[in-house]
């Protein structure tokens, strides 16, 4: 607007129009208040008039008069000075003069008349001089308001010429230019950058014209950028999508019921998708262990042969180390950081589902001790008492028999045999409920037995793990390592071995625990054969859905074997 000079501005112009426009409705209505004001000026003049007539006529009806208040009022409205000035701007003042000087002879008449007929005549050319008078003022009205009706007329007829002149001026240069204005931006809505207005002159219009035609160019120039933006910015939308759905996806399966181990696969082999990472793993540590074992807990399930991994994230928190992530990166497609930050928050969920699953998991082994505590104690109180009061029955009978029939001293000695085994077999029954795990998992679980049982044999014995973590639940872990002690434990009473090797490995779903030692050897045990210990472990396994086998080693010694499927 600055540069446009301001006697070829458009506001300017239409300014000067509207001002025009209220002058000469000003000038009409102070035309109309004036005459207005000399109209109300001979209302009052004319009911004046009639005034003085009916005053005259009733000074003629009071003839003789009494007094002179009439006259006096007659008088007055006569030389009323309001009176006096409207007529005086009407020019009608020297009218007003000669009725004056008709009323001096006719007030004194009244005065001295005795009857009202001597003074008829005069009184009623005194009102016709004022009726004269009416009639000449009522003349200069209606001369008023004929000229007052052209007076509006004529300011309505230029108001109308000025408005017509505006209407068709403001059409021309604002009206016409704005639809042209208006066609180019729904073109410009459309994607037509093309189009221009064609609107010349020096005033807005035409400067806001050029400008959108300016714009136009410009636009046009940069829409194939914006493609390209937008574009990308669409690719960016959908990883972004992607990655939401994989976060997404990734926490509802880290919350399924089945084994974590069995839900990740699935999950790495997404992430390769969305990632440059192949061939990525996930190695899980059992409680408090990180040390590598030859099987992986979980990989993708994409084929080909593997490369050494050169991308490594541990999954670990403040409260522990549950394992890393192992993956080959190509070196020609590194990871940007929207990938990086993807990772990062899939690995974080994974810890988070790791630790819950950990806390669990000790939740529930230290439930299943403390039920297995609180049955040793109840056996305890209950049924090892009756057993010791058993044993002291028998041996007081026997010595209230001092010499008894040999039926009756075998059944005393069957009784007192079978006595003597049930509390053997109750007191070992003790020893497995009050076994207490310090450390969930059973490599923990594992490695503390048998450095308890290497103190007792005097040597190191063997011990060789590969199942990956978390594969087994609290009461299995349970079974697997009574059966363990309990091996052990016939280790140190029957076989006088120098070297006991125990083992524990996965083969397809199976999974097998073995005690192997190289002392005085066993035949194959008869899984009829009453042997409490024997019985105990293939109890065991049976619960545990596997088998027990108790077989001469290879090399000589005892192998004892479980296999089950979890």
């Amino acid at each position: 607007m600055s540069s446009i000079p301001l006697s070829r501005s458009l506001l300017t112009r239409i300014t000067l129009l509207m001002l025009t426009l209220v002058l000469l409705a000003l000038i009409g209505l102070a035309a109309s208040a004036w005459l207005s004001e000399k109209t109300e000026g001979r209302a009052f003049v004319i009911n004046k008039a009639g005034s003085l007539r009916m005053q005259s006529y009733r000074l003629l009806s009071r003839v003789p008069l009494q007094d002179g208040g009439d006259l006096q009022m007659l008088e007055q409205d006569l030389r009323d000075p309001v009176l006096m000035r409207i007529l005086q701007d009407d020019g009608l003042g020297g009218q007003h003069q000669q009725l004056w000087q008709q009323w001096q002879p006719l007030k004194a008449g009244l005065q001295a008349a005795t009857s009202s007929r001597q003074l008829g005549d005069e009184v009623a050319g005194f009102v016709a001089a004022i009726d004269r008078l009416v009639a000449q003022l009522e003349q200069n009205t209606e001369a008023s308001l004929q000229r007052q009706s052209w007076l509006q007329f004529m300011v309505m007829l230029a108001m109308l010429l000025i408005l017509g002149v505006a209407v068709v001026y403001l059409h021309r240069r604002l009206i016409t230019p704005l639809r042209r204005l208006l066609l180019v931006a729904r073109a410009v809505g459309n994607g037509d950058f093309a189009c221009r207005s064609g609107i010349g002159g020096d005033d807005e219009m035409a400067v806001l014209a050029g400008t959108i035609d300016t714009m136009n160019r410009q636009l046009s120039e940069l829409y194939g950028h914006l493609e390209q933006k937008v574009e990308q910015q669409t690719r960016a939308l959908v990883r972004s999508n992607q990655t939401l759905t994989t976060l997404y996806d990734t926490q509802r399966e880290l919350q399924g019921v089945e084994p974590l181990y069995r839900r990740l696969p699935a999950l790495l082999g997404r992430l390769e998708q969305l990632t440059p990472l192949r061939q990525i793993c996930i190695h899980l540590y059992e409680e408090g262990d990180d040390s590598p074992f030859e099987e992986l807990t979980a990989c993708s399930d994409r084929p080909g042969p593997r490369e050494a991994p050169n991308y490594r994230c541990p999954l670990q928190d403040n409260r522990g180390h549950y394992g890393q992530v192992l993956a080959y990166c190509p070196p020609a497609s590194p990871l940007d950081d929207e990938q990086q930050q993807l990772l990062t928050s899939i690995f974080d969920q994974i810890t988070t589902a790791l630790a819950l699953e950990r806390r669990q998991h000790q939740h529930q082994q230290l439930q299943l001790m403390e039920e297995r505590a609180t049955i040793a104690r109840e056996l305890h109180d209950s049924l090892a008492q009756a057993l010791t009061y058993l044993k002291l029955q028998v041996s007081y009978v026997r010595l209230q028999l001092p010499d008894p029939s040999p039926e009756v001293a075998t059944g005393l000695d069957e009784m007192r045999e079978g006595l003597n085994n049930a509390y053997r077999q109750l007191r070992e029954l003790l020893t497995t409920f009050r076994l207490k795990l310090d450390k969930p998992g059973l490599y923990a679980a594992l490695s503390d037995t048998v450095a308890e049982f290497s103190r007792r044999l005097g040597f190191a014995i063997e011990f060789e793990y590969q199942l990956s973590p978390h594969r087994l639940g609290p009461n299995q872990t349970i079974h697997l390592v009574q059966i363990t002690r309990e091996a052990l434990h016939n280790v140190i009473k029957h076989a006088h071995a120098s070297e006991v090797g125990v083992r524990v490995w996965q083969q397809g779903e199976y999974i097998y625990l073995s005690v192997a030692d190289n002392g005085t050897g066993v035949g194959a045990i008869d899984h009829t054969e009453q042997h409490y210990g024997v019985n105990i472990m293939q109890d065991r396994a049976s619960s545990l859905g596997g088998q027990l086998r108790v077989v001469p080693g290879a090399r000589g010694g005892t192998l004892l074997e479980v296999c089950f499927r979890p």
